[in-house]
C-alpha cells in the first residue's frame, strides 16, 4: 500500500481537490470522445482543415486526461478508470456528433470548451480559496488557458 503524500495538504483538502479533478477527468473524457467523433465524421467544403483541427484537439485533450489522472495520483487518489464511471461523473452531455454538419460540430465543441472553461474557473477558485492547493490551482489555470485558446480557434473556424 502506498503511503499518503506528505505535501502540506491535509487529507480533507486533498480529497476535495481530488473530487474536483475527478469531475474534470470525466468531462475531458466526454469532450475527447466527441472531438474524436467530430474528426471522424466531418465532411464538406472545410473537411481538410476541420479534420486536422479536430485531430490536433483530441490529441491535446488525451494528453490532458493523462495529466489530470496523474495529478489525482500525486494527491494520493485513484482516478476512475471505467468508461461507465467516467460518463457517470461528467457534466458535459454525451451525444453522438458523427453525422452532424460541419458548422454544428464546430458550434457543439465550442460550447463544450466554453462550459469546461467556466468549470475550470470555478474549480481553480475552489482549489485556491477552499483547499489552499496552489499546485492544483496553477494546474487548473493552465488548462483553462489552453481551452480558452481552443474555444477561440473554434469560434474563428465557424462555417
Amino acid at each position: 500500500m502506498e503511503a499518503s503524500p506528505e505535501i502540506g495538504l491535509e487529507k480533507a483538502a486533498r480529497d476535495g481537490v481530488i473530487d474536483l479533478l475527478q469531475t474534470l477527468l470525466s468531462d475531458l473524457s466526454v469532450l475527447a470522445a466527441k472531438t474524436r467523433a467530430a474528426h471522424w465524421g466531418v465532411s464538406g467544403l472545410h473537411f481538410h482543415s476541420l479534420h486536422e483541427l479536430f485531430g490536433e484537439q483530441y490529441g491535446a485533450i488525451d494528453g490532458e486526461i493523462d495529466d489530470v489522472a496523474e495529478r489525482i495520483r500525486t494527491l494520493g487518489g485513484f482516478p476512475v478508470g471505467s468508461a461507465g464511471g467516467l460518463l457517470a461523473g461528467a457534466r458535459l452531455l454525451d451525444i453522438d456528433v458523427v453525422r452532424r454538419p460541419a458548422g454544428d460540430l464546430v458550434a457543439l465543441l465550442q460550447a463544450d470548451h466554453e462550459a469546461l472553461i467556466r468549470s475550470l474557473r470555478t474549480s481553480a477558485r475552489a482549489a485556491d480559496e477552499k483547499f489552499d492547493d496552489a499546485g492544483t490551482t496553477d494546474f487548473l489555470v493552465g488548462l483553462m488557458a489552453s481551452h480558452e485558446k481552443t474555444a477561440w480557434m473554434l469560434r474563428a473556424s465557424a462555417v
